[in-house]
């Protein structure tokens, strides 16, 4: 959590690190659902499908995606299709 950008809004971090504590429940990983992806790639999809499911079903914050989005430079969409807003 250090490592992350000094631009995030308030409350962001904390909603990435629900996220990773997510993953973990689950025993999943960031970097295997990240690595799933080209080098490059903004939108690696089983990273945005874990990110949607724990939005929709379990009933993490709208705003986790905008956060990752913003924290690590991706381009996650909902399952709308739509990108997610910048939530402050």
């Amino acid at each position: 959590m250090a490592r992350l950008p000094t631009t995030l809004f308030k409350g962001q971090p904390a909603t990435i690190s629900r996220f990773l504590c997510h993953l973990e429940q689950l025993n999943l990983s960031w970097s295997a659902l990240r690595a799933a992806a080209p080098a490059g790639e903004g939108r690696p999809l089983a990273l945005e499908a874990a990110v949607n499911t724990a939005i929709t079903q379990h009933g993490l914050k709208s705003g986790t995606r905008a956060a990752i989005n913003l924290a690590f430079d991706l381009a996650l969409l909902a399952p709308s299709g739509r990108p997610a807003p910048i939530r402050q």
